[in-house]
């Protein structure tokens, strides 16, 4: 006997994370609610991800329009900030020495969350805000 599971999968938050994750749902197939508010357009950060996000976003057809966006990290600093009186020396990793570009990319929050939110409002995901009384 073979049935089809139609219960929703619901992702509780409408971060970055929670929108990554409803997208990435929708587009395997499964009936999802997302629960929370869509996030604004004013937060002056930056998102770092790394190889492994920047191939998933690939994946779930979002990268192309996050990556005009975003700069490539391609060199990495470790420094010591303790201190102590005998503190570690910085090191410096460049991407090119493991036959990288980059290890990751440096993304403007604002522009992170207007393609999320796009690619959110275009998916068959249903979207529910809690209400502020």
């Amino acid at each position: 006997m073979t049935s089809t599971r139609t219960d929703p999968i619901v992702v509780a938050g409408a971060g970055h994370v929670g929108l990554i994750a409803a997208i990435a749902l929708t587009k395997s197939g499964h009936n999802v609610v997302n629960l929370g508010a869509m996030p604004g357009g004013s937060d002056k950060r930056t998102t770092a991800l790394m190889m492994p996000a920047i191939r998933f976003l690939k994946q779930i057809g979002l990268w192309e329009d996050i990556e005009p966006h975003a700069a490539p990290m391609t060199t990495l600093r470790i420094l010591d900030g303790t201190r102590r009186l005998v503190r570690s020396p910085s090191v410096t990793f460049e991407a090119s020495e493991i036959g990288e570009s980059a290890f990751g990319y440096n993304i403007p929050n604002t522009q992170l969350t207007s393609v999320l939110c796009s690619a959110m409002k275009q998916s068959t995901a249903q979207q529910i805000a809690a209400s502020v009384s």
